[in-house]
């Protein structure tokens, strides 16, 4: 393995474990269902959250068909955070089909982290998850997690 590759899989594993930082450190503090729109998108959730949250993430989790699903497609989408009314941040970001397509079970559930903040002040804070193609993954019983205190990398 020459020194490009080391470092492209050193820089992978990095990221996969920052991602798994917003799915497993700190406290999870609630989970919303989300409720989908026709857009493919899902309908704004208001948040109440502090600076003694910080870090926070806040997480999309759904379960997959299992079968007859399309293996190797994504949907994707554009999470924005707002408070009073001003975007803080937009993360772009996909859920692909895990599923193997054959009729045997494949991944029963998708984790992916929408958008990880530390804010400044208390206050009802609006996440909305928008689509930013047409979905072709169908989500199941999609919900919105938020995590607080999460451990971030050094």
């Amino acid at each position: 393995m020459g020194p490009m590759t080391r470092r492209a899989l050193l820089a992978c594993i990095a990221a996969l474990l920052v991602a798994c930082d917003a799915f497993v450190t700190g406290e999870q503090v609630v989970s919303f269902d989300l409720k989908p729109q026709a857009d493919g998108g899902y309908a704004p959730v208001t948040l109440s959250l502090g600076p003694q949250m910080n870090p926070i993430a806040l997480n999309l989790r759904a379960e997959l068909p299992g079968s007859g699903g399309t293996p190797g497609a994504w949907n994707e989408y554009a999470a924005t955070l707002t408070y009073k009314g001003a975007p803080l941040l937009t993360k772009a970001f996909t859920v692909n089909d895990t599923s193997p397509g054959d009729n045997t079970p494949g991944q029963p559930f998708i984790a992916r982290n929408a958008i990880t903040v530390s804010v400044q002040e208390t206050g009802d804070y609006v996440l909305t998850i928008a689509a930013t193609r047409k979905p072709v993954v169908t989500l199941l019983k999609p919900q919105l997690e938020l995590r607080k205190n999460i451990a971030t990398p050094k």
